[in-house]
């Protein structure tokens, strides 16, 4: 697994992780999850607002990544 942390100012601190392995038949599955840890009455009302838009913005980094990994000739490392 690793992990990014927010750069920038936020009410709390988040991270984004992502794990990567082999599942049955040799499919690579990638697991992604957003963490965010408020600070005071700020933070979770940041969270409020922001929290929806988290499956439409990181859904769609999930399928970009997945689309230019298959994209990709086999054996090539980046």
């Amino acid at each position: 697994m690793w992990g990014l942390v927010a750069g920038r100012r936020l009410p709390g601190r988040a991270w984004l992780g992502r794990i990567i392995d082999t599942a049955d038949q040799g499919r690579t599955v990638c697991r992604q999850r957003a963490l965010f840890h408020p600070r005071g009455l700020a933070g979770h009302i940041y969270w409020a607002v922001i929290r929806p838009f988290h499956g439409v913005v990181f859904g769609a980094m999930q399928r970009n990544i997945a689309t230019a990994a298959e994209s990709m000739p086999k054996g090539a490392t980046g």
